[in-house]
């Protein structure tokens, strides 16, 4: 077997077949190719009692799923897609957020939707919301866009 500076040719294989799936990921974080929907990779009944539990847990809190609509072209994909968000933090603080995490210009425009229909009023509580737009798992999801989408 050949080797490669004390290293055999298999770990070195090893060894850039792990550094490509790395870039592979991080592209998929700024933009790349889109993530899977968090329903898509977690069963009804995985949600189910995860939301059960964190809200035993933190009874002031509510679980936020927030993630790309999936035609978006304009903005990147958040860092992170799970929250866990005080019920009484207003929408336009959660979008502030969102915006900062996403490290997007003044100029850009960010749009929530509730379930992918609802446009959420930026002064209404996060309790609010998940009171009126909670999904039958527990989870409250929101999804980002840059423009303004109905119907």
């Amino acid at each position: 077997m050949l080797t490669f500076t004390g290293l055999q040719i298999d770990d070195v294989l090893n060894l850039f077949s792990f550094k490509l799936h790395q870039i592979i990921k991080f592209s998929s974080l700024i933009g790349g190719t889109m993530m899977k929907p968090y329903k898509e990779t977690h069963t009804f009944e995985e949600r189910v009692e995860e939301s059960k539990r964190i809200r035993r847990e933190h009874p002031d809190k509510y679980p936020v799923i927030i993630e790309k609509y999936r035609e978006e072209k304009n903005l990147p994909i958040i860092d992170k897609r799970k929250f866990l968000v005080p019920g009484d933090m207003a929408m336009c603080q959660l979008i502030q957020m969102t915006r900062s995490r996403m490290h997007l210009t003044p100029s850009q425009a960010l749009y929530f939707l509730a379930n992918q229909k609802t446009v959420v009023n930026g002064s209404s509580t996060i309790g609010l919301v998940y009171q009126e737009e909670r999904d039958p798992d527990g989870y409250l999801y929101f999804t980002y866009v840059s423009q303004e989408t109905f119907g």
